[in-house]
């Protein structure tokens, strides 16, 4: 016992001398916004499918978009602190556009949008749904390689045009066709996301482009002019909005109706 005793004293200042252990650090949580409203006319009667752009006046080639439901609600969460604009367009060619919303986390901002009714642009419309039917018959005909593209472009001076689909629920959707057709006469690109919902451009030439995104089931979006910036290139984060059953839209948009398969008739012995 006494020499147990004398070890356990021994032991007792070294033990002293050690460093307690540094408790860990509480995990960084990131403290974001929300950016939501509706989009109405002058009735205050929701619009269906309204393409919904948001994007950022400090992360260069950062772009959201999505689309107003059946109710016309809009939601754009998970906003870094910062200063965004919201461009609002319908089907008919009608935008609307406001600037410099501050968004300061945990708070959500509500931005509504009325948008009176068609007064002009109805053939730009036309050609926009000619080009994303062609846009489907590509997808079904055969869906090209990765960074696929419809014009060929010289590796020089082209950058990157990456994105992600997700759903309301943030699931990736794949197999949607996005197309990127030049303002500037320097071609036409396309490519399909994969079973993660992500896609990749990776030489597009710098410069405006006219965006297409199609996917039957979901509503289309048409971004009439987005920048593809020389020193960063362009990442998109769409969220796309499930066709509503009321919304009479394109039919292109909407999934193929099921057909049954006939039943195989079965074979008989032929009698002799």
């Amino acid at each position: 016992m006494a020499l147990t005793l004398a070890l356990a004293a021994g032991a007792g200042p070294a033990a002293q001398d050690r460093p307690a252990p540094a408790p860990e650090a509480p995990p960084v949580r990131q403290v974001v916004g929300t950016i939501t409203g509706t989009v109405h006319d002058g009735l205050k009667k929701p619009i269906v499918g309204c393409m919904v752009q948001l994007t950022s006046r400090g992360q260069d080639g950062m772009l959201r978009v999505t689309g107003s439901d059946e109710k016309g609600h809009y939601v754009f969460k998970d906003l870094p602190a910062g200063t965004y604009d919201i461009e609002v367009g319908t089907a008919e060619d009608l935008t609307r556009r406001k600037e410099r919303i501050e968004v300061k986390p945990p708070f959500r901002n509500i931005v509504d949008f009325e948008i009176g009714p068609r007064t002009e642009g109805q053939g730009r419309q036309d050609l926009s749904t000619a080009l994303l039917t062609e846009a489907l018959k590509k997808a079904a005909a055969g869906r090209p390689g990765p960074g696929g593209a419809a014009a060929p472009a010289d590796p020089a001076g082209t950058v990157p045009v990456r994105g992600t689909f997700v759903d309301a629920r943030k699931r990736p959707i794949p197999e949607v066709s996005v197309m990127l057709l030049s303002l500037e006469g320097k071609g036409t690109f396309q490519d399909f996301s994969g079973m993660d919902g992500t896609f990749s451009l990776p030489a597009v030439p710098p410069g405006r482009y006219r965006v297409l995104v199609a996917s039957p089931g979901y509503v289309s979006i048409d971004l009439k002019a987005v920048d593809v910036s020389p020193a960063k290139g362009l990442n998109l984060s769409l969220s796309l909005v499930d066709y509503p059953l009321n919304f009479k839209g394109r039919t292109e948009d909407r999934l193929p109706p099921e057909e049954p398969l006939p039943v195989p008739s079965e074979s008989r012995p032929e009698s002799r």
